[in-house]
């Protein structure tokens, strides 16, 4: 079993009753699938924080349960984000573009 986190809803490709941000365990199998189709990330043994602190929208981005940039770069729109809207997901893809 492998622990995950929604970075998107599963609904309607997987039929899954999820929302960005909740957690879940699954299978192996089914778990690296939602990974690998950019729908959850992995949970973290250690929750610590590897984002920067300059990034847009960071706290918004840290308490959705992101850490890093990599899972950061997963999210397909950043307004599935609470409190990011269009004009800071645009700064948010901006930031990513720069490093």
């Amino acid at each position: 079993m492998k622990t995950i986190k929604f970075t998107k809803s599963p609904t309607g490709e997987y039929g899954l009753g999820y929302f960005p941000g909740e957690m879940a365990s699954f299978e192996d199998a089914l778990a690296t699938q939602l990974m690998e189709d950019g729908f959850a990330a992995p949970v973290e043994e250690e929750d610590t924080n590897q984002l920067p602190e300059d990034l847009p929208a960071f706290q918004s981005i840290f308490d959705f349960g992101i850490k890093t940039l990599d899972d950061l770069k997963k999210i397909v729109d950043f307004t599935e984000i609470p409190g990011v809207g269009k004009a800071t997901a645009q700064k948010i893809t901006d930031y990513l573009a720069s490093k």
